[in-house]
């Protein structure tokens, strides 16, 4: 009687070529897996540092804004044999406010572009106008914006001295001659991050908000 041969076959393993090709075939799904993820990570930090830009823009324009719209028309004070100078240029714009509601206090307020410590900045000088039309510093300079050491902010104004009955302005002009007052300014922020990268592009790095202050 014959027993039933047994097989002395072993498991077939790999061999070295389908090896090398399936740590190919690895190598290229983890290539492209990080490439999504470095991808999206990037993406993230991108938005997040246009919303950044963005709340600092908004943060300059509406402290601008609101020294523009308490504006005084210099006719309307007695400014004659005074060292108040106004003048609106197109990176410097010096005019009377007034903070207060009862209209009694008055300031000589400077916004303009400057450099702080190697970061362009926009910086606002006010002095006071007492009654006997005096100029008295009230405070020292300081810059606008809620977080102005990590961007680089500068202003740049426009003015129109004339609206039609149609409410639309004429052509803005950067500068105005002196004795001409503006009765709309166009304000344009421009915010970019203070550290620069050497391999970033430009686009996405900048933001500008333009918005226009009727101040007469």
């Amino acid at each position: 009687m014959c027993l039933p041969r047994r097989s002395s076959a072993r498991p077939r393993g790999m061999t070295l070529v389908e090896m090398v090709v399936t740590s190919a075939l690895l190598v290229i799904v983890v290539g492209i897996l990080l490439g999504i993820l470095i991808e999206t990570r990037k993406s993230a930090l991108q938005g997040q540092q246009r919303v950044a830009l963005e709340e600092q823009a908004r943060a300059v324009t509406n402290e601008i804004r609101s020294i523009l719209e308490a504006a005084v028309p210099p006719d309307s004070l007695d400014l004659e044999g005074t060292s108040v100078t106004l003048r609106f240029g197109s990176d410097q714009c010096a005019l009377i406010s007034s903070k207060n509601s009862n209209g009694k206090d008055f300031y000589l307020t400077v916004i303009e572009n400057a450099r702080e410590k190697d970061l362009e900045c926009v910086r606002l000088l006010t002095k006071v106008l007492d009654p006997a039309r005096t100029l008295v510093p009230r405070e020292s300079e300081r810059i606008l914006g809620t977080s102005w050491k990590e961007f680089s902010s500068t202003v740049r104004f426009e003015y129109a001295t004339t609206i039609d009955e149609a409410m639309e302005r004429k052509p803005f002009q950067k500068e105005l001659n002196p004795g001409d007052y503006p009765r709309v300014i166009r304000i344009r922020v421009r915010v970019e991050p203070a550290k620069k990268e050497a391999t970033s592009s430009s686009a996405g790095r900048i933001f500008e908000l333009i918005t226009a202050v009727r101040v007469l």
